[in-house]
């Protein structure tokens, strides 16, 4: 099978077949699309992906808040050259760019801490979208 086709079940981190709807190694059942919750053995699962994410959203959230003149939210997510722009932008304008990239690192911050973790994973982590 190719990686297109596989998965990670949530709950013990087998590989499987992206169109499980079990673990064969621990019975889990498995959720149907990236992200979706599924009750297995009375827990509540959550794809591990998204669970990573969550955190990314939180920090990335308050460094854009903080620090968003500088676009450290940018590479807390891994988004370098927007990352880069922004730095460059603040640090070759004497500042005078600051108050431009803080706006758009407070207003991202707001945007990335008031998304759900699905919709932050889906569009900064999976679709790499680099602004607002």
């Amino acid at each position: 099978m190719s990686s297109q086709t596989l998965k990670y079940c949530p709950t013990c981190g087998a590989q499987i077949a992206a169109n499980s709807q079990m673990c064969p190694k621990c019975g889990a059942i498995q959720p149907t699309y990236l992200g979706e919750a599924t009750r297995s053995v009375g827990k509540l699962q959550v794809d591990p992906a998204i669970r990573d994410a969550a955190s990314k959203k939180i920090t990335a959230g308050i460094c854009g808040i903080m620090l968003g003149s500088f676009g450290i939210h940018k590479f807390v997510l891994g988004l370098n050259t927007a990352g880069i722009i922004m730095a460059a932008t603040t640090i070759c304008t004497c500042g005078i760019g600051s108050v431009i990239m803080g706006t758009i690192g407070f207003i991202e911050g707001i945007i990335y801490l008031t998304k759900s973790d699905d919709d932050f994973y889906e569009t900064y982590i999976v679709e790499k979208k680099s602004w607002f």
